[in-house]
């Protein structure tokens, strides 16, 4: 029962992502939250990467398809690909919008929630400050309206797609090299979301993400935080995971004597790394880098009290060194000595 689970698993590329995505990622994310605030933050951000793809994804290609199978019936050999290329696009293109605006969605809610605009704060690292309602619902109404905003771009692209793949299907319009190219590397395979390939899901869900996460970071210990992960995740995720379950595969095969048996192991050895590399290893980075970045900062701001910021001026005065200002506006008492220049006697 295990194996043919897994084999599954490992034979469908749309639930592996789907199963390695909450398993693998989310749960161990969640496992190692500092504070029930950034419990709260995890959960949210992750629910809403679920709902952003395979929500989005599991919504509108069934709509595009059920509502369009007649027109499809009727199409040529161009007018399927400009079909293909048009909805496939069109659920790219809002995935993508939608996926882009989840750090911001979780910061709208986080913030509505906690009452907290600093990350630093709201993880505990930092002492919680005071903030006034007006300034809480100021950034709570930013976050939102980047998520409006981001959702109706990503909706007018999506239809544009659409109607534009509708359109050039109807005339079986003559099919550009670019976007024979486009479906063969891109596009959904039988016009089928389960189905669609893995560089899809990075460009169109992993890739938005990571922008957001950087775009959206409530502070400087949020950002690079987002930065680590970002680099981090890509090579848990999208390489390690593949380059090691193949590698697997090479030497579980003089084990087994059948070959579905050494993909079993190979997929198990995967699934493994996510969960180390994808999850685990940015986030205890994370704890332990922010830990020290804001105890230095605590350090450099006990040793410096009260240094006004550096502007234009600071550096004039450090180039004129010698001009002290006279003690007194009134011409009669002004003299060179005075400026420091010439030694009075």
């Amino acid at each position: 029962m295990l194996a043919s689970g897994i084999q599954y698993l490992r034979t469908r590329p749309y639930v592996d992502m789907l199963f390695r995505e909450i398993s693998g990622n989310a749960i161990p994310r969640l496992a190692v939250s500092r504070n029930r605030n950034e419990l709260f933050d995890t959960s949210v951000h992750q629910l809403a990467v679920l709902a952003a793809f395979y929500g989005t994804g599991l919504l509108l290609n069934p709509i595009i398809q059920k509502a369009t199978s007649t027109f499809q019936k009727q199409l040529g050999t161009h007018g399927k690909q400009w079909f293909r290329f048009g909805s496939s696009f069109s659920v790219f293109a809002l995935t993508a919008s939608l996926a882009s605006s989840v750090p911001f969605f979780r910061n709208y809610v986080t913030i509505s929630k906690t009452g907290t605009v600093d990350f630093a704060q709201m993880i505990g690292v930092k002492k919680q400050s005071e903030v006034d309602e007006i300034t809480i619902k100021q950034k709570a109404d930013q976050n939102l309206n980047h998520v409006l905003t981001a959702g109706s771009i990503g909706a007018a692209f999506s239809l544009a797609f659409l109607l534009g793949g509708l359109f050039l299907a109807r005339k079986e319009a003559t099919v550009p090299k670019v976007v024979q190219w486009l479906n063969r590397t891109l596009s959904l395979k039988s016009n089928k979301l389960t189905s669609f390939n893995p560089w899809s899901n990075f460009l169109f869900t992993a890739v938005p993400i990571w922008t957001g996460m950087v775009g959206a970071s409530r502070d400087q210990y949020e950002l690079k935080e987002a930065l680590l992960r970002c680099t981090v995740s890509c090579l848990g995720f999208f390489i390690f995971p593949h380059t090691v379950a193949k590698a697997i595969e090479k030497f579980s095969a003089k084990k087994f004597k059948h070959l579905s048996q050494a993909k079993n192991v190979a997929y198990v050895g995967k699934f493994i790394t996510s969960v180390a590399v994808l999850s685990l290893a940015p986030s205890l980075l994370n704890i332990y880098f922010t830990r020290q970045r804001v105890k230095g900062d605590a350090a450099k701001a006990k040793t410096q009290p009260n240094v006004p910021a550096l502007g234009y001026t600071h550096f004039i005065h450090r180039a004129l060194p010698l001009y002290q200002p006279p003690a007194t506006t009134s011409f009669q008492q002004l003299s060179l000595s005075s400026t420091g220049l010439f030694p009075e006697g």
